[in-house]
């Protein structure tokens, strides 16, 4: 292997660093063949310029170097091993002891030498000095960004900022889809009608039936059957009333037209026997002759004129006392929501005023045997006779889940000729009150 010995000048801008060199001439020294040795190692020598630690001029001889006043002048020996198959380098550097020599004219640039191999990197050299600022360079291009820091802890609230004018409406959005449909209903219940008892196969559970002939009401229908009983529509017959006021003479009515003249009757039977004639003078006594027969009987006279009246007769003992009149009523339904209200004491509808209740009494008398009755139910039912627009103390009260209410053995209120009375109703609960039922005895004066 033969070595160059042409002096290498490199420009400022080009200069290799120290560990550079040293790898080339590594890769200089390892393309030798197998058999060197280390008589053919070759000496380097370089001008080392002191601030930047590059090297500014390599060369093979001493003689050929010529380094500045800022360059330290250093040598190194680099060798190859006899088996070639790792490349190593040994080197050493320090200052040239000779006179400085003065500085040669500068060679002419030799030929480019071909790219050596790669060598391993050297082991990091010792800082150098810091070297003056030099001129700001151009602005390089724009660095890739770099990872993003860790969150920041959370500034100071700032000051609310005024608010912003407002803006103008936008645009009216397209018509959403139409939504899923909803699930189906439940069924609604109806109310059936006929004539007699329902079929077990007519309408569903919940539903109700009415006997238009027997004007009776089944239901609901419960798990797919009718129930066995049926509530009516028509109360019980109440008792008969007291005996009405006499009305008054009604006017005479108007003379009715002639009516056209009859056919012709048919012959009528023939006539009774006429009455016997004036008895004749009396004749001579006769011999006396045999009886005859009787004769027929004749007709009856008319009757004699009506005689005068006879004096009065004495009065007679008073008859026994008969039964007190009674008045009964039936209310069928009241809502729940009509707490309060007042009856007529013969029945009807509940009314909020008592002046479309209450009935005045024809003559004097006594009331008393104040009964009520209704369907049982959660609540009660209080009735209460009024007389005059006033609550009297007779009072019966229909309790929580009870039938029936008496008025035993309270004392009657005495009543008077044109006394207007009523019931007074209220009730408690949450249900209607159905087949609601009164009765009141009146005990009339003489």
């Amino acid at each position: 292997m033969t070595q160059e010995t042409d002096t290498v000048n490199r420009s400022k801008p080009a200069r290799l660093t120290a560990v550079a060199a040293a790898a080339a001439a590594v890769l200089a020294l390892s393309a030798c063949t197998p058999g060197s040795s280390a008589d053919d190692a070759a000496a380097f020598h370089a001008c080392l310029d002191a601030p930047s630690l590059q090297f500014a001029t390599i060369a093979t001889t001493a003689d050929e170097l010529s380094c500045g006043p800022d360059e330290v002048p250093v040598s190194w020996l680099a060798a190859a091993p006899l088996d070639s198959t790792v490349s190593t380098f040994a080197a050493t550097a320090s200052p040239s002891t000779g006179e400085k020599g003065e500085k040669g004219a500068a060679g002419t640039d030799g030929e480019d030498g071909e790219d050596g191999a790669a060598g391993k990197d050297g082991a990091p050299g010792a800082p150098g000095a810091d070297g003056a600022d030099g001129d700001a360079g151009a602005a390089g291009a724009q660095g890739a960004d770099g990872a993003a820091g860790a969150q920041g802890a959370d500034g100071a609230a700032g000051t609310h900022g005024a608010d912003g004018a407002t803006g103008t409406d936008g645009a009216r959005g397209p018509a959403g889809a139409p939504g899923p449909a909803g699930i189906p209903g439940r069924d609604g219940n109806s109310i059936h009608n006929g004539t007699g008892a329902p079929g077990s196969s007519l309408g569903i559970d919940g539903d109700f039936y009415l006997d238009t002939t027997a004007f009776t009401v089944y239901g609901p229908k419960v798990s797919g059957s009718w129930p066995g009983g049926a509530q009516s529509l028509i109360g019980p017959q109440g008792p008969i009333g007291p005996q009405g006021i006499q009305g008054l003479q009604g006017n005479q009515g108007f003379q009715g037209i002639q009516g056209n003249a009859g056919p012709a009757g048919a012959t009528g039977p023939a006539g009774v026997v006429g009455p016997a004639g004036a008895t004749g003078p009396t004749g001579p006594a006769g011999a006396t002759g045999p009886t005859g027969p009787a004769g027929a009987t004749g007709p009856t006279g008319p009757a004699g004129a009506t005689g005068p009246a006879g004096p009065a007769g004495a009065t007679g003992p008073a008859g026994p006392a008969g039964p007190a009149p009674v008045f009964t009523g039936t209310v069928s339904f009241i809502d729940k929501a009509d707490a309060s209200g007042f009856l007529s004491v013969s029945g009807g509808a509940l009314v909020s005023s008592i002046a479309d209740a209450q009935i005045a009494m024809p003559r004097d008398g006594s009331m008393a045997g104040l009964n009520g009755a209704a369907t049982p139910r959660a609540g009660s039912v209080t009735l209460t006779l009024w007389v005059n627009g006033v609550a009297s103390g007779l009072s019966c009260r229909v309790s929580d889940l009870t039938t029936s209410c008496t008025t035993a053995g309270q004392p009657a209120v005495q009543i008077r000729e044109g006394d207007k009375v009523a019931y007074g109703y209220s009730a408690t609960g949450t249900d209607p009150v159905t087949n609601l039922r009164h009765s009141i005895a009146f005990f009339g004066g003489s």
